[in-house]
């Protein structure tokens, strides 16, 4: 999905709808703490009311607001969103990817459910990316003798750079050339992709603590 352009919805079955209450959606994802409660969207209906199929939409967008609060003759949406660091725009990101969507369903007094839960992983997948070229103050600038010609090769691969570059944006379907790198130095440039600046691994965290299965449909 694409957060804040999809408009997604999520959907359900119920199987004698009438004994359901409420319906809790929580969202997890993996923090460098382990699993961390994202968001939840709470639904709720009058007895008797709950429909048997039934959606409410999803953007990927997590704070709260008029058009999340909306599902199938629902009585009530509520929304809380636990804020952060992650997720600076509020949206889901591809950094944090993939994320634990998990319904709870409560039943009337006496109802006999025999699975309350269900759950789906959701993922944030990138399109296209788009890079433009900084200011020159944010190359390093040398703290030793053996630095200066390593600052000195960083300045041409910038310059060589920002003549191709017109309005600092990356031209869509045009490659770059980039100056050529003496062997003998120490290190590659990291604005040309060397081992000095970018590294190529990119660590996720396994998802080793989320269950591997889903329990059967909702039945009462």
């Amino acid at each position: 999905m694409a957060p804040g352009v999809d408009s997604l919805f999520i959907n359900w079955a119920f199987q004698n709808p009438a004994h359901i209450l409420s319906a809790r959606l929580d969202l997890y994802y993996l923090s460098t703490a382990g699993i961390a409660h994202l968001w939840t969207k709470t639904i709720s209906w009058n007895p008797g009311d709950c429909p048997a199929v039934g959606s409410t939409p999803f953007t990927g967008r997590l704070d709260d607001n008029e058009e999340q609060r909306f599902a199938s003759q629902s009585q009530n949406v509520t929304v809380a969103y636990h804020p952060s660091p992650a997720f600076p725009t509020d949206h889901l990101n591809v950094q944090q990817a993939p994320y634990k969507l998990e319904m709870t369903v409560v039943s009337v007094t006496g109802a006999n459910l025999l699975t309350r839960q269900r759950w789906l992983y959701i993922d944030v997948v990138v399109d296209s990316i788009e890079l433009s070229l900084g200011s020159s103050k944010y190359i390093p600038k040398p703290t030793g003798v053996g630095d200066k010609g390593f600052n000195r090769r960083n300045l041409e691969v910038y310059s060589h750079l920002d003549v191709q570059l017109p309005g600092r944006s990356f031209p869509a379907g045009k490659g770059l050339t980039f100056p050529r790198i003496n062997s003998r130095s120490r290190c590659t440039s990291p604005m040309a992709g060397g081992r000095c600046g970018i590294s190529r691994k990119r660590r996720t965290p396994p998802l080793t603590s989320f269950p591997t299965r889903s329990p059967a449909p909702a039945r009462t």
